[in-house]
């Protein structure tokens, strides 16, 4: 990949992306960065989502009633695609199933990726075929059973080129991750925590950033809450990152060892909301409790849903109470009992859940420890 990067040109504004890669009819909403959205999200999204509107009506989507619209994936500029990752179904019952995501570059220093194209076109199918990849693994999931893989590839197509599809009854979004190596590398608590192949995720970016103004505008206006939205709280495009050192703010993990994949039951979020950005949000993969994200609204005082990052090894055990959740798709519903955290030094908190609420009783009894 550094080969076919060092022939691109120096990013500079003629290299911009002027194109959005779906038409803005195609999509409801943007979903900023920063999401959390146990199993797939339990720690914060480092790509944005552009969620799309069903077939038979402009929301509600549903695989079964009312599947997402299939839309074209434009390239949002003249781009060298240099990585095909796809996962197809094996045999009769998941032949059906194809997703790919394509990794692209505008110049040697910006990196983008699109997440959950569901069908590429001929040219694309064709250089797969030529191309041997760097690696495959098969799994089953449940009666079904796939093939993920990943091809290098070298393959330069100008702006507006229709790449494929998504949408579908299989996915209702398409996503798009961006990287500037020319950026300062993210201040994550412990960087080691990430495979050492992998780098690219120090240096995330808003995608927008990348755009130029016109076709940034256009996106903007459709970011969830733009309309409702302080900008002095925070990016109108989110925040993948939120750690941060000497706080409980941030991500954090039961394993203490790190590299390699991550279980998501044993992964742990305490951050703000991707749109609300006053508001603190739990999210949790599990091992504590149930699988689960909860939002709340932040004190600046007490031990009382206390802002995480006003949280430090001071001690005290905080207690958080009263959270609500939407995700589960059946309303809201209210934390079960109470969360006890103790930060007991800039890489280890103690957590657990307990019956009750923060007026009463507050000590640990099997607290759980965390790692950054």
């Amino acid at each position: 990949m550094a080969n076919s990067l060092a022939s691109l040109p120096v990013c500079s504004d003629e290299t911009r992306l002027s194109l959005s890669p779906l038409a803005v009819d195609d999509y409801l909403k943007i979903i900023p960065l920063g999401l959390l959205d146990p199993p797939q999200h339990v720690l914060p999204t480092e790509h944005i989502f552009y969620r799309l509107k069903g077939q038979n009506a402009d929301d509600g989507v549903n695989p079964a009633t009312n599947p997402a619209a299939v839309v074209n994936v434009r390239a949002p500029g003249s781009v060298r695609i240099l990585e095909i990752d796809y996962t197809l179904g094996i045999g009769e019952i998941a032949s059906s199933y194809s997703d790919y995501d394509l990794m692209f570059a505008p110049c040697r220093d910006q990196i983008y990726k699109l997440i959950h194209v569901t069908i590429i076109n001929d040219q694309l199918i064709q250089l797969l075929q030529e191309t041997e990849p760097l690696r495959c693994n098969e799994y089953p999931v449940g009666e079904r059973y796939y093939r993920y893989c990943v091809s290098s590839v070298e393959f330069d197509v100008p702006v507006g080129t229709i790449l494929g599809t998504a949408g579908g009854s299989i996915i209702a979004a398409l996503d798009l991750e961006a990287y500037d190596f020319s950026t300062p590398p993210l201040a994550y608590a412990n960087p080691d925590r990430y495979r050492s192949d992998s780098k690219k995720r120090m240096h995330i970016v808003c995608p927008f950033d990348g755009f130029t103004p016109e076709a940034r505008e256009e996106q903007l206006v459709k970011v969830e809450g733009y309309q409702d939205r302080d900008v002095t709280v925070g990016p109108i495009c989110g925040v993948a990152m939120q750690d941060r050192l000497g706080t409980a703010q941030g991500i954090w993990f039961v394993n203490r060892e790190v590299g390699g994949f991550s279980d998501i039951s044993k992964e742990l979020a305490l951050a703000h909301h991707h749109v609300d950005r006053n508001s603190g949000a739990i999210s949790v993969g599990g091992t504590i409790m149930e699988m689960g994200v909860w939002v709340f609204t932040e004190e600046q005082q007490g031990l009382v849903n206390r802002e995480f990052d006003q949280v430090v090894s001071d001690g005290q055990i905080y207690c958080y109470q009263g959270a609500i959740s939407s995700d589960s798709g059946q309303g809201p519903s209210m934390f079960p009992g109470r969360l006890f955290i103790s930060l007991t030094s800039e890489s280890e908190i103690l957590v657990e859940r307990q019956d009750g609420d923060c007026a009463s009783a507050s000590d640990f009894v099997d607290p759980t420890t965390y790692y950054r």
